[in-house]
């Protein structure tokens, strides 16, 4: 539900899976900097946090340094789905778990729109005769 990168010698949060744990939570926001997981600093190698949070068991406690980004409250934006799209042959898409199948005539509403290349919608499906 999270993606990482290395800015300035630092770990930072790249994106948020909307709709995920993390982003109910609401304790993690984009541009957040991971600095420690369990007292182990995982600052400039997320593969370090990566062993951190598979070894876990039970508690895990973050060292965070907070953006203080003003957060606007996004637009309302839909879409009406002008074609089929399935992630499953998208050659481009980085992560095809988290791609959505749509078809066309479905409507989608941007809700997040932080990656230049890839939006996160939710997604309402048209009826079908």
């Amino acid at each position: 539900g999270v993606t990482f990168k290395v800015e300035a010698g630092e770990l930072v949060i790249a994106r948020i899976l909307h709709g995920g744990i993390i982003d109910q939570q609401g304790l993690l926001h984009v541009g957040d900097v991971i600095k420690e997981v369990n007292g182990r600093d995982v600052s400039q190698d997320p593969r370090v946090l990566l062993e951190e949070l598979q070894a876990a068991s039970g508690i895990v406690v973050l060292k965070i340094l907070p953006s203080y980004h003003e957060t606007i409250p996004p637009r309302q934006v839909f879409f009406k789905c002008l074609y089929d799209y399935d992630p499953a042959s998208d050659t481009l898409i980085p992560c095809k778990e988290a791609g959505l199948r749509f078809e066309t005539g479905d409507i989608l509403q941007i809700v997040n729109q932080d990656d230049i290349n890839w939006w996160q919608v939710c997604m309402y499906k048209a009826k079908r005769n």
